[in-house]
């Protein structure tokens, strides 16, 4: 069994200390209902899940560990790490902190801070995965189009797929302006990416049914150094229901 209690009273002395009470007195938060009361039913429901739920698993994951079929090129987790993260998924967690108009529960981003440290502490290699879903939900919300962000934003929001960022290439990792992936327009508007991504957090699992990859690049005639890198998003599975080919 887990040894972690989630220490609820420090995580609001805390939160206190750098200002959260001054957070709430601002207009984006003053009318929503959201108080310190709140923060902490939300704190305690979640430290019941990291404590019982999630705590347990930390050491299944390093006895059983993950396992990958070269046939499929699948992964599959631990069961407990997949019972852990759908008890996760299904409290509305993944979402606490998006925006309202998309699903989201509309918490201040520093609650989402607290929760993912109470995570970290119960499992921290569980807890990497929705850390990097939160930075796809968080570049679709700044950078992406409107159809986009219907297709992705509810799905990852709601923890139904999950993220990754690759970026990291066998001679190109601490050095992102050597990045050598490369991506070439494709006549129906879509692109072909060559290359070789490694060391990505998350990226093949089972937890989820589809995995949004958000992959660094070089298109022709791209500028050497950072600048001449763009991004883009590569699902798992494509939208008509076909595995990718990566």
């Amino acid at each position: 069994m887990s040894s972690y209690r989630a220490p609820i009273e420090e995580i609001i002395a805390a939160l206190r200390t750098v200002g959260i009470d001054d957070l709430l007195a601002l207009p984006a938060y003053r009318d929503t209902g959201i108080d310190l009361d709140s923060i902490r039913d939300v704190l305690g429901g979640f430290a019941n899940l990291a404590d019982d739920v999630i705590g347990p698993t930390d050491r299944v994951g390093d006895v059983v560990g993950a396992a990958f079929d070269p046939a499929t090129g699948n992964v599959s987790s631990a069961p407990e790490l997949a019972h852990a993260f759908e008890q996760y998924r299904k409290g509305g967690w993944t979402a606490l902190s998006a925006p309202s108009e998309f699903g989201g529960g509309g918490f201040p981003i520093v609650i989402a801070t607290a929760i993912r440290e109470m995570f970290g502490s119960a499992n921290l290699a569980l807890s990497l995965n929705p850390v990097l879903t939160q930075s796809a939900i968080e570049m679709l919300e700044q950078s992406a189009d409107a159809r986009q962000r219907d297709l992705y934003l509810a799905r990852l929001i709601d923890g139904t797929w999950t993220g990754t960022m690759n970026l990291t290439e066998p001679d190109a990792g601490s050095d992102l302006g050597g990045v050598r992936t490369t991506a070439t327009p494709l006549d129906n508007g879509q692109w072909a990416i060559n290359g070789t991504k490694i060391f990505i957090t998350w990226g093949e699992h089972d937890l989820t049914e589809n995995i949004v990859h958000f992959v660094l690049a070089r298109t022709e005639d791209a500028p050497l150094g950072t600048k001449g890198i763009s991004l883009f998003l590569i699902p798992k599975v494509l939208p008509d229901g076909e595995r990718n080919d990566l």
